[in-house]
């Protein structure tokens, strides 16, 4: 009976689900540290001290040093050292890899030192264990003989429960999760940089694409609206705010002085002046944002404009660029009362005007996953004490892979995914640009500056349907709550982690099933791929070529038509077994299970 529970104890710890070990990679365990051992294991080779890895993640020496021994129980140098001596074992026993070669590339100052750690902890030189044969590397276990007919009574009980686990997976996905989290409303504004754009947008239809009756989009318009009179005739004009009263769109302007306001809302009256009541009333459903910008007006200047706008015939809401506050929050922090006094509709944060984007200083060498804890803009949020007012965060940075700096986020569904994910839950709403935009800020685009339309361009329309709905997020996946049917989104994970393009990675397998019995049955199922082949540009014409040539709307558009994600259409019977999903590189996945 002991050596069955003692079996019995090896197999449920052997047995691993994945969701654990993926945190666990992640150092998802370690809270506060996480981001710390993360760096720590990238970074290995190098020489890393207590100072170097605080001022490279912004946290301060003590704090660091006191969380590694409330957390790992131990110091800071001990942890490093047994990281080197683990990763030195490692090369040890795969490479022939000299002691001088493998100190060096560890970052150890000598030889010398790294052996006598060496010894320090194995009792013996780096050279002796590469030389000890496998059994005696063993050198903590003792093994005792099984005798007479213990060994086919083990036998028996360890089959049983290989078989046991092999029949009950561990890292099924439960599509009828019932656990989500309350949507709440969340901006996406497409930067419209020049006249072309917006005349791109407004005029071919673009915008189109980009909205749903539950969409909170806002195109925003960045130049001064006042200069367009030079490059846009009457009737463009005419017909561009005629589309946006029809179509119930949300634009914005950047005040500069008051009048622009006055240019805005004549050029809206000649527009609605013409309109029968019935027009007027089915479509007041549009929104004029103005944004003024604190970098170049004073809080009482802001002021005396708004008093002045309060007579203005058109569905106006109020924003304030408050970005210049981020450089300097404690000379600005007295500014906070009165702006939050005046209720603006929303305060924006603009990442291409910050000293350094996020406020990271030197971020090229992060992964992206770090950047986006948000660490530094977050803490002067926390310091202005405006973390309860709706934030917009425009210009997210368009991140080059630091594994593979010829591609970026634009095209990686998984990160795309993950970056409007992690905005969701900092923000009330981010901004990127229609077009890439190199002359002013390398931000996320929809189309790249050819016209090629760029994975997120495929990604955006899904993204703005479905954050309007409730979800459950996990580490690489999110249901979500819709009427007609289970939605499933699944991303791979390891691009994250490494930022790399590889096709020597295996599938990983994911299941999918029904928590409740009663739902099992056969269900009609569509699976979306975007992946390196699929809804990516790159796959059908290569940079170079994209680049080389000019190309008209009319082709452009022809190859928009292929820029499509794999669709397989099947039917799957779950009393049988779980839905199988294999996971490759870089892909992202949308399954839709029709209810019953």
């Amino acid at each position: 009976r002991k050596l069955q529970d003692i079996i019995k104890i090896i197999a449920k710890e052997a047995s691993m689900d994945k969701k654990i070990a993926q945190n666990q990679y992640r150092y998802a365990y370690y809270g506060d540290l996480r981001d710390e051992l993360e760096y720590i294991y990238q970074n290995v080779n190098q020489r890393l001290t207590l100072k170097s890895v605080a001022d490279k993640l912004f946290v301060s020496k003590s704090n660091l040093s006191s969380q590694f021994h409330l957390l790992m129980g131990m110091g800071f140098k001990k942890y490093i050292d047994t990281l080197k001596i683990g990763k030195s074992i490692e090369i040890l026993l795969t490479t022939d890899s000299t002691i001088s070669n493998i100190s060096e590339h560890l970052g150890f100052s000598s030889s010398s030192t790294y052996s006598k750690m060496f010894k320090s902890y194995m009792d013996i030189t780096p050279n002796e264990y590469r030389n000890l044969s496998k059994f005696n590397k063993c050198i903590m276990l003792n093994p005792e003989p099984l005798v007479g007919g213990m060994a086919q009574e083990v036998k028996e009980v360890i089959l049983n429960y290989i078989d046991h686990y092999k029949n009950h997976l561990t890292d099924v996905i439960h599509i009828d999760e019932d656990k989500f989290e309350i949507p709440k409303l969340f901006q996406t504004v497409i930067q419209i940089n020049t006249y072309t754009e917006m005349k791109l947008v407004f005029l071919e239809g673009i915008f189109k694409t980009l909205l749903n009756k539950n969409s909170q989009v806002v195109f925003f318009i960045m130049p001064s609206i006042l200069k367009s009179k030079n490059t846009m005739s009457e009737e463009e004009k005419f017909t561009i705010i005629k589309t946006i009263i029809e179509s119930d769109l949300k634009i914005a302007f950047n005040i500069n002085d008051i009048e622009t306001t006055y240019y805005v809302e004549e050029a809206f009256m000649n527009v609605i002046r013409q309109l029968s009541p019935n027009e007027i009333n089915h479509h007041n459903n549009y929104e004029v944002h103005f944004v003024f910008d604190l970098s170049l007006m004073e809080i009482r200047t802001i002021y005396r404009m708004i008093l002045k706008l309060h007579n203005i015939m058109l569905n106006v809401k109020l924003g304030l660029n408050i970005t210049c506050l981020f450089d300097k929050p404690s000379v600005f922090k007295s500014l906070v009362s009165q702006i939050k006094r005046l209720k603006f509709d929303s305060l924006i944060i603009d990442n291409a005007n910050l000293s350094s984007p996020y406020l990271m200083g030197e971020s090229d060498e992060l992964l992206l996953k770090n950047i986006l804890h948000f660490k530094n803009l977050k803490q002067v949020i926390n310091e202005l004490d405006i973390e309860q007012e709706k934030l917009i965060f425009l210009n997210v940075e368009n991140h080059k892979l630091l594994n593979n700096k010829e591609r970026d986020l634009s095209n990686s569904a998984p990160l795309i995914y993950k970056t409007l994910s992690a905005l969701y839950h900092n923000f009330d709403g981010f901004g990127l640009n229609i077009f890439d935009n190199h002359q002013t800020f390398n931000a996320m685009h929809l189309y790249d500056k050819n016209g090629f339309k760029t994975t997120l361009g495929l990604i955006l329309e899904k993204f703005i349907e479905y954050v309007s709905k409730p979800k459950y997020e996990n580490s690489y996946y999110s249901i979500f709550d819709i009427e007609n049917y289970y939605c499933l989104v699944i991303y791979d994970w390891r691009v994250i982690e490494s930022e790399t393009i590889m096709s020597n990675f295996e599938d990983s397998q994911v299941y999918i099933n029904f928590k409740n019995n009663v739902l099992n049955d056969k269900y009609l199922i569509l699976i979306e791929t975007l992946d390196e082949n699929s809804g990516n540009i790159n796959h059908l014409i290569s940079k170079e070529l994209r680049d080389k040539y000019e190309w008209n709307p009319s082709l452009l558009s022809k190859i928009d038509n292929y820029l499509k994600p794999a669709i397989e259409i099947k039917e799957h019977n779950f009393s049988n077994n779980s839905l199988n999903i294999n996971v490759t590189f870089n892909a992202l996945y949308i399954i839709k299970i029709g209810k019953k």
